[in-house]
């Protein structure tokens, strides 16, 4: 009797170790799976907000580029501009070849300060440049894009969009979402199986 009991036991271990690491491998397949679904999607996302607001600059920077490189563009001028494009874009300041905001569709008080930031930096070399930063004040993630202002080898200024990642880092928290709740219910389902499983067995 006591030879059936312990093999009773024994085999009731037995069971929970079989489910107890098939649940584990489950897991850990789910938990790298939503990984890279997610580190994908975030690419993806930012890849078209970097891809839209790269058009939003090449396109100002066409009415830009004669007026600096000519010197016809006045500071009303570039202001007027700035306003309008800053209809269809989140932020816009723009820049002179010394980092200085010649025009923003932002806070006017930023008007003759000089604007250093890394991005910045690398662009008046004349390659774009952006970086993703927290916000201090609203405590949310902003994309950064300075664009050059170039008229053959020469750099005249500084393009520098700017916008919120609120809607894309949303979006990427419902996803989470689904997949923990996905991950969850194929867990408890993974452990039934796995149960059955071994009863069967």
């Amino acid at each position: 009797m006591s030879a059936i009991f312990l093999s009773g036991s024994l085999f009731k271990s037995l069971q929970w170790k079989i489910v107890l690491v098939y649940s584990l491998l489950i897991l850990f397949s789910l938990q790298l799976i939503s990984v890279y679904l997610v580190q994908s999607l975030e690419q993806y996302y930012l890849h078209n907000y970097k891809a839209g607001l790269e058009v939003q600059a090449r396109l100002f920077s066409t009415f830009l580029t004669p007026r600096f490189a000519e010197g016809s563009g006045s500071a009303e001028d570039i202001a007027h501009l700035v306003r309008e494009f800053g209809e269809v874009s989140e932020e816009v300041v723009v820049l002179d070849r010394q980092a200085l905001v010649v025009g923003t569709s932002g806070s006017q008080s930023l008007l003759g300060k000089r604007l250093i930031r890394d991005e910045i930096t690398r662009a008046l070399a004349g390659q774009p440049s952006d970086t993703i930063r927290l916000d201090q004040g609203s405590r949310e993630r902003r994309y950064y894009l300075a664009f050059p202002i170039i008229d053959g080898n020469t750099t005249y200024g500084i393009i520098y969009l700017s916008g919120s990642l609120k809607n894309v880092d949303e979006t990427l928290k419902q996803v989470k979402l689904i997949l923990l709740t996905g991950a969850v219910v194929a867990l408890a389902i993974s452990v039934f199986l796995g149960i059955v499983l071994t009863r069967t067995i």
